[in-house]
């Protein structure tokens, strides 16, 4: 395994446990300056901005894009590379 797969896996299985974390617990406490980099999917606009909304009060989260379907998501992921996709599965 090379040095930047080892870093791209210990970053994502801190990433893992970070969220495991938020599920836990109501008003976790972050101790890191680690931010989770969300992609927030929905064709749903007002949902789509709820979400966003929501997850920007959250030091810890960080939505770094929206996109309204699943052509632009596969472009918005492509491009900015998010840790987490938060996706419609019923998307057109």
């Amino acid at each position: 395994m090379t040095l930047q797969n080892h870093c791209a896996v210990t970053r994502a299985e801190r990433i893992h446990e970070l969220i495991a974390e938020l599920l836990r617990t109501e008003n976790p406490v972050v101790v890191e300056t680690v931010s989770v980099r969300v992609l927030v999917v929905d064709d749903n606009e007002p949902w789509r901005s709820f979400f966003s909304t929501t997850l920007l009060k959250r030091p810890d989260l960080r939505v770094i894009s929206e996109a309204f379907d699943g052509l632009e998501a596969v472009q918005q992921a492509q491009q900015h590379q998010p840790d987490l996709i938060l996706l419609d599965i019923g998307l057109p």
